[in-house]
């Protein structure tokens, strides 16, 4: 009869029919109250009701009755453990497997408490002593590849996780993990495998989408993971990671209202949010929202003094707005925060118009993200705001002298600097093939999608000339030799790489000073016509055009400089 009614109790409990269960336990006490498992069963009902103090009371009843049960035992541990007495939850696992090593519940549970106190040895250990009682149980399995991958051993991460699956292909967490280790280990495709089998068992779990998200954009495929992300955005607008994923997407591909949108969500949810105000700051600075930007990056600099990119990005801020006093004071606590880099100096060498300066070309770094910035406004920018003169100019020259290529049966262009394109596109329709060379990755980016350009190599222009193997009949260099002071090594290696007869077609800002050049406070350089005189001279160039012309307009005002065009 008796146990006629334990099943019953036990049978309500699985109803979650808590009140019935405790009627049925005290009905039994009435007629036996010397019953371990009726007070065992009130410990249960106890925990349902979140009384963990209640339950401990009867699991200690239980054993008082009933000492060497080791589920009793581990049953009290673990309502120490939701209390957080960590030590006296111990004390009762360690007594349960004392009685009963085997014992399933205790050495599962003991295994739990041990990873969750990031004890990972023991916890390995336990989880392993489950494996021998059940080869097979996903959460042994799963737990031991948890444990190997937060301790960088990955092959056993792998083991474990390839062996779980096996028996449990459905396991989501289980797919999550493999697509973690895929991911750290730059296998993005393999990472997406694993996580679109999880997707197909949750497709709203939230992380996964954005895990997902991720990498599609780490390769590249940037409207893909935007689905994703949108995705994760529809299930909860207000997740701090989604918001940061969707405006750093859009970020990367220049839409900059976009992301600006996303940042703005993202801190309100988040206000101290430093990565998400750093980068709103860049959106604005990109459309034009000076003020905005400028007290955001003040905002970032005043809990953050020494961070070096708010503080450069402050700088440029106040430049673009003419402000050069402060830009300067900007600069030169940049300076003081990182002493190295060039970009700095040689811009607060331009600012200050140090005549004594030595610096012959502008840094690399200065020139990829100068561009980079700029790239996806660059032909607007060009075309109506500076009226840029130059690529017309050329293709003028070019139809001037191309009889004389007539000897090569293919037209091969070399367009050094080509940006984002603009003298490619003119010259398309005359040659066979053009070649392009850039060094910033995003002025790549926009050339390419104009179809236009058979290669294009992101290289410093002097790197790519030094090393060239290939000549051509005809160089294009736009706007390029103004981040050049010195042109020597550039002419030397023109004259190198252009064949016999070809055309040579460049750009310089005129100069009318003393020396061969001069670092302008636009941080760029100017060229004197005698010095381009004479390095046609040393390096033995025909000149068949070198003349004045207007460049562009800069603040509605012309500006002067050189056109040449040389050939052998």
């Amino acid at each position: 009869m008796k146990d006629v009614k334990f099943k019953q109790i036990i049978e309500y409990l699985n109803q979650n029919n808590v009140q019935a269960a405790k009627l049925q336990c005290h009905q039994l006490l009435e007629q036996n109250n010397q019953d371990a498992t009726i007070y065992h069963l009130l410990g249960i009902i106890s925990i349902k009701q979140n009384k963990i103090n209640q339950a401990i009371s009867e699991f200690k009843k239980a054993l008082s009755l009933d000492d060497q049960n080791p589920i009793y035992l581990t049953h009290l541990a673990n309502c120490y453990k939701k209390i957080d007495h960590f030590d006296l939850a111990l004390k009762y696992y360690q007594k349960a497997l004392s009685l009963q090593p085997d014992c399933f519940e205790a050495l599962i549970n003991l295994a739990y408490f041990y990873y969750q106190q990031k004890k990972w040895v023991d916890a390995e250990h336990c989880f392993q002593n489950v494996l021998k009682i059940e080869s097979y149980h996903n959460e042994a399995l799963y737990y031991l590849g948890q444990i190997s991958f937060l301790q960088h051993d990955f092959e056993k991460t792998k083991t474990y996780l390839e062996k779980l699956l096996h028996f449990h292909p459905n396991h989501f967490k289980g797919l999550t993990l493999l697509g973690h280790l895929a991911y750290l280990q730059n296998d993005y495709l393999m990472a997406i495998h694993y996580y679109e089998n999880a997707f197909s068992i949750h497709a709203d779990d939230l992380e996964n989408l954005n895990n997902l998200g991720s990498c599609y954009l780490k390769i590249n495929q940037d409207n893909t993971a935007i689905y994703y992300f949108i995705k994760a955005y529809g299930m909860n607008p207000n997740d701090i990671n989604t918001l940061n994923n969707l405006a750093i997407t859009y970020l990367k591909q220049d839409h900059y209202e976009v992301a600006k949108k996303y940042f703005v969500e993202l801190l309100i949810q988040e206000p101290k949010h430093f990565e998400a105000l750093y980068n709103l700051a860049v959106c604005e600075m990109a459309l034009g929202e000076i003020d905005e930007a400028i007290k955001n990056f003040q905002k970032i600099l005043e809990t953050h003094p020494n961070n070096y990119d708010a503080r450069c990005n402050l700088a440029a801020a106040y430049l673009k707005k003419g402000e050069q006093v402060l830009a300067i004071e900007h600069y030169q606590k940049a300076r003081l925060i990182n002493p190295k880099d060039p970009s700095v100096d040689y811009l607060l060498q331009a600012l200050q118009e140090n005549k004594a300066s030595t610096i012959s070309k502008a840094p690399k770094d200065y020139i990829q993200k100068l561009f980079d910035h700029y790239a996806f406004s660059y032909d607007i920018h060009m075309g109506k705001t500076l009226h840029y003169q130059v690529p017309t100019l050329f293709l003028e020259q070019f139809l001037c002298y191309k009889n004389q290529l007539a000897i090569y049966p293919t037209l091969n262009l070399l367009d050094l600097g080509s940006g984002t394109g603009i003298v490619g596109e003119l010259f398309a329709p005359y040659v066979s093939n053009i070649i392009g060379v850039e060094l910033s990755e995003r002025m790549n980016y926009y050339a390419n999608k104009k179809n236009i350009y058979q290669q294009l190599i992101q290289q410093d222009i002097l790197d790519y000339l030094a090393n060239c193997s290939t000549q051509f009949p005809l160089i294009t260099a736009a706007d390029v030799f103004e981040y050049f002071g010195s042109l020597d090594e550039i002419f030397k290696n023109i004259k190198i790489v252009l064949q016999p007869k070809g055309l040579f077609l460049f750009t310089v800002e005129k100069y009318d000073g003393i020396e061969d050049y001069q670092l302008q406070k636009n941080a760029r350089f100017c060229h004197r016509l005698a010095y381009l005189e004479k390095l046609i001279d040393k390096f033995n160039f025909i000149p068949l055009t070198l003349e004045q012309v207007i460049l562009r307009y800069q603040n509605k005002q012309p500006v002067d400089g050189y056109l040449g065009v040389l050939t052998l």
